[in-house]
């Protein structure tokens, strides 16, 4: 006859525990969550693996979130770092800007001042504040208005090496981009709309105006 006692499949704890409920001989827990009893009523531990509804709880939630607030910190300190790179970044550019600025004007003032040079050297020499109120000499005026000449053509060819173009086209179309229009007058065989006399010219550098052409335009 087969021993009872050593039969694997025979529960060691009472099956009638917990008000009634079946018990899991295998955990050791009753069908609704209570603990199951022996056979001398003292109560049966719980199985390796199962926790016990009154222990605390794991703390991964509050780990994640320490994780969670942690990466954010990262972040906002490299957005900072951005930022201040940014800025910087900014600081330079707008200091070289405003040296190459510096350095473009340089760049006129230089080719300007050999006409300079030459407008006072002519003013020096004005023939007409030397005679008093007698008649210059004629060869003398004539070469102090070619020195004068010489002048202006040295300043245009510094502002045309500098990028700067003068608006002076007698006939030339009215645009009001580039042309003022000071007054109108009527004139025999011109269309209207045209620019007939040009009073102060303008310039521009490469597309911008830099100052519009003062014109008398036909009506």
């Amino acid at each position: 006859m087969p021993d009872e006692t050593n039969n694997p499949n025979e529960c060691e704890f009472k099956e009638e525990c917990c008000s009634g409920g079946a018990c899991d001989c295998m955990s050791g827990v009753c069908s609704n969550d209570c603990r199951c009893t022996d056979a001398q009523g003292s109560a049966a531990p719980a199985k390796s693996g199962i926790q016990n509804k009154d222990e605390p709880q794991a703390s991964a939630p509050a780990d994640e979130l320490a994780a969670a607030k942690a990466q954010a910190a990262e972040y906002l300190d490299g957005w900072k770092r951005a930022m201040a790179d940014y800025a910087n970044l900014k600081k330079e550019s707008e200091r070289e800007k405003a040296e190459m600025a510096k350095f473009a004007a340089a760049i006129l003032v230089r080719e300007i001042l050999p006409a300079l040079d030459s407008l006072k050297q002519a003013s020096a020499e004005n023939p007409f504040a030397s005679v008093g109120g007698e008649t210059p000499d004629a060869a003398k005026v004539m070469a102090w208005a070619a020195g004068v000449g010489n002048v202006a053509a040295q300043l245009q060819a510094a502002l045309k090496k500098a990028g700067v173009e003068a608006i002076e086209e007698p006939g030339a179309p009215f645009d009001p981009h580039i042309h003022e229009a000071v007054t109108t007058r009527k004139e025999e065989g011109k269309a209207s709309g045209l620019v007939l006399e040009v009073l102060q010219p303008g310039y521009r550098m490469s597309d911008r105006i830099i100052r519009a052409a003062k014109v008398v335009v036909s009506e």
